[in-house]
């Protein structure tokens, strides 16, 4: 098929849809053996090789009608049944099971969750994340393997995905990273094997490596680089994202799933997310750094994985933990008779029972009627003990 442009004489290009089009071909051994817990600079920090009986519900949460789900979606809707695990992989069905009206019943695995009751799991710039898993194939299902950010106060709005599938091309899925809902830009990946052949990626694992820094994103296949991002100055992620599994709708071919063809799935063998040996383990959410005397204020921060974390004030503050919030939430009140106009240390200390320790000091300026007059004072991280 062509198409013709007009300048200053016409010239004639092919026209290629997205569906045809590969940026990236990758040739990869199917039979290659699964990577090692290694990763030379860096610590294991997230892992889960699903090799139990049941789903570990403190690292994930399961989507549903009444988890941000509620809706059907091209007559899919998330089912928090579905999720399971089998032979040692975890297994993400999409099914012809009706539920809210809905036709068929899709499977969404995630770091956090819009209802009380789950301690979010967030992951910061400077991680590298590798995912070995089997994607879907048929029925006009597909599935995807990405990071998400939504601050709906601030208007900010990031996501990258590792793999996003379209069912009419199973030799084939795209990597994508967005600064906004919808869009992006897409970069699509053909897997052939040693011989040139087509690699169906619903038979064969293929791993998936993502290398996040704040402003370049780095995409592998089998430990093979396939896209390599630099990012403008306005388009950093240096967010804390969540991670999400999702088998469900196909958003790339705009494509209703085939009922009579269900269920198909997708298979993750394992997930494993690293993080440099001197990277924080605390970041900063919503901290403000002027508070007025006898007034309480909000202090939000998310840490990785397995850690715990609290607030420590100095004598005439107040604290405590707001336990319905899903990350890190403490209010904390000045008191009245503090002295005014200076600066009062609070602290954040994480601990874990794997020996990581480290302390963040968080300046906060008690005001009483007129404002600073100085600079704030920056907050101040103490690593104490990392193994």
């Amino acid at each position: 098929m062509r198409y013709c442009l007009m300048a200053l004489s016409i010239v004639c290009l092919p026209f290629f849809t997205k569906g045809q089009r590969c940026n990236k071909t990758v040739r990869i051994n199917p039979d290659e053996p699964t990577s090692t817990y290694e990763k030379p600079g860096y610590k294991l920090y997230f892992q889960d090789e699903f090799d139990g009986e049941n789903l570990d519900t403190l690292r994930w949460n399961r989507s549903s009608w009444s988890n941000e789900w509620a809706e059907c979606h091209r007559n899919v809707i998330y089912n928090p049944n579905n999720p399971h695990l089998k032979n040692g992989v975890a297994v993400l069905p999409v099914t012809a099971d009706s539920s809210h009206g809905c036709p068929v019943s899709g499977s969404e695995l995630k770091t956090f969750s819009i209802l009380k009751g789950f301690s979010n799991y967030r992951f910061f710039p400077g991680s590298y994340f590798e995912i070995r898993a089997k994607l879907i194939k048929g029925a006009n299902a597909g599935c995807a393997g990405w990071l998400y950010f939504n601050w709906l106060e601030g208007n900010l709005y990031r996501e990258v995905d590792l793999w996003e599938t379209r069912p009419s091309r199973p030799d084939r899925f795209q990597s994508n990273f967005h600064l906004k809902s919808g869009g992006g830009k897409a970069w699509w990946v053909c897997l052939r094997d040693l011989d040139g052949n087509p690699v169906d990626v619903s038979q064969t694992y293929v791993t998936f490596g993502f290398d996040w820094q704040p402003r370049r994103l780095r995409f592998y296949i089998n430990n093979q680089l396939v896209r390599d991002v630099k990012l403008k100055r306005n388009q950093t992620f240096d967010h804390p994202m969540n991670l999400r599994l999702t088998s469900g709708t196909a958003p790339l071919d705009q494509v209703l799933p085939l009922v009579d063809a269900l269920p198909v799935g997708m298979s993750i063998d394992y997930v494993r997310v690293f993080m440099p040996d001197t990277m924080p383990v605390i970041k900063l959410l919503h901290a403000p750094q002027i508070i007025q005397a006898g007034e309480g204020e909000g202090i939000r921060w998310a840490t990785i994985a397995g850690v715990k974390s609290t607030l420590s004030v100095p004598s005439g503050f107040t604290a405590g933990r707001v336990a319905e919030d899903a990350d890190e939430f403490w209010w904390v009140t000045a008191g009245k008779d503090l002295v005014p106009d200076q600066w009062y240390d609070l602290t954040i200390n994480v601990s874990s029972d794997t020996g990581v320790e480290e302390h963040l000091v968080y300046p906060l300026y008690v005001q009483k009627k007129t404002p600073p007059g100085e600079l704030l004072l920056p907050i101040r991280l103490f690593v104490t003990k990392t193994p």
